[in-house]
Formats: structure tokens, C-alpha cells, sequence
């Protein structure tokens, strides 16, 4: 086998083990997702394994990555469609994520808020990873949404940055509720309550609403 073909695997065999981490963490926890479980379920040996991770952890963290990676794309990718308003766009986004939801039948959830439910108390690596994952979806929102207010789409007034945690925040809260109920209503209610009330606030409204509380 030519070195390209060896180094080709690799990275192949290296991509099945991420992909095979993401899909088992979500579906058990990673604390009950052991290595070997893992291994037999791409068929590969420990050895290939310790070729590219130096240990669970270290996988675990690789696997953030590799989920961020995707995911972000795939926000940014929506985000930047200039096809539709700012706010349409944000929108459009989360109904894709709550269609993915329902056909999972309300179970797995985020691999981000799963992780920072179970390890964020354990392991600062993971805790800190996770924050600059979700911190790096934030800014992200909160650039659409500063693209909103320059349209004239949403109140200039608001704190674009606060308003993309808020919403964040809220989407992560759904999404827990949804592995709960089992059901569509906690996705359904942060939709409407995030884009018929929260952002379609419009700048003729702002005397009748309270001053935001400063940050501390």
C-alpha cells in the first residue's frame, strides 16, 4: 500500500472513531461509553485507538471538536444566507434543528449541553472547552442579530451580545425539556416566544418596554 493510500486510512479510521464517539456519547453519556465499546462498534483494534488519541480525554475533547466543527458550519452556513432577512435566517436555522430533534424522537439532545451536564463539574478540560464552543455560537448570533438592528429589523436599543445568550441559553433549556417530555412542545414554545415575541420587538415599541438590568 502507497504511503497516500496508508495516510488516507488514517485519517478515515481517525474520522470513524469521532463519529462513532459522537454518536454513542449521545446516545449514553460518556461516562458509559467505554473504549472498547466504541472500537468494536468501527471495527478497529485499541492500537489504531492510541495511534490517535492519548487517552479518553483526550478522544472526548476530539470529539467536541469535531462536532463543533460541523455544527458551526452549518449555523455559520445558514446565517450567511443572504436569500433571507437576518432574523429569518436565525429562525430557519433552529426549525432545521427542531425537525432533527423530532425525527430523533426527542431523545439524544445536544452533545454540548449533555456534556456540560455531566462533566462540567468533573473535568475542567471538558468545561472549558465546551464554554468556548458555546461561546463561539454566541458571537455568531450575535452578529446576526447586530445585521438585524443595521436593517432596521430589530430594536437598535438591545445588547446584541446578551440578547444571543439569551437565546442560546433558551434553545439549550428546550432542548433538555424536549429529552423529558418527549414531545415537540418545548421546541414549539421556544420558537414562538423567541421570534413572535422576544426578537420581533420592533423600535416603535421601545418606550413601552423596562430598561435592561445593567451586567454585573
Amino acid at each position: 500500500m502507497s504511503a497516500e493510500r496508508v495516510a488516507r486510512a488514517s485519517v478515515t479510521t481517525r474520522t470513524d472513531l469521532l463519529a462513532a464517539g459522537v454518536s454513542l456519547i449521545l446516545e449514553k453519556g460518556y461516562n458509559q461509553c467505554g473504549i472498547d465499546e466504541i472500537l468494536k462498534s468501527v471495527g478497529v483494534h485499541k492500537g489504531s485507538f492510541y495511534h490517535f488519541f492519548k487517552s479518553k480525554e483526550d478522544f472526548g475533547l476530539q470529539v467536541v471538536d469535531y462536532y463543533a466543527e460541523y455544527r458551526l458550519t452549518n449555523l455559520a452556513d445558514h446565517l450567511n444566507d443572504e436569500d433571507y432577512p437576518p432574523l429569518e435566517r436565525l429562525r430557519r436555522f433552529f426549525e432545521e434543528a427542531c425537525r432533527r430533534h423530532q425525527s430523533l424522537g426527542y431523545r439524544k439532545g445536544c452533545l454540548f449541553g449533555n456534556l456540560g451536564q455531566e462533566l462540567a463539574d468533573q473535568s475542567e478540560a471538558f468545561r472549558m472547552r465546551l464554554e468556548e464552543v458555546l461561546v463561539e455560537y454566541r458571537r455568531k448570533i450575535a452578529c446576526c442579530l447586530r445585521e438585524a438592528q443595521k436593517a432596521g429589523g430589530l430594536r437598535a436599543d438591545f445588547d446584541a451580545d446578551r440578547l444571543a445568550g439569551f437565546c442560546l441559553n433558551s434553545w439549550e433549556g428546550a432542548v433538555l425539556r424536549m429529552k423529558v417530555a418527549k414531545n415537540f412542545e418545548p421546541l414549539e414554545d421556544f420558537l414562538f416566544l423567541m421570534f413572535e415575541t422576544v426578537l420581533k420587538t420592533s423600535p416603535t415599541d421601545a418606550a413601552s418596554l423596562p430598561e435592561p438590568c445593567p451586567r454585573r
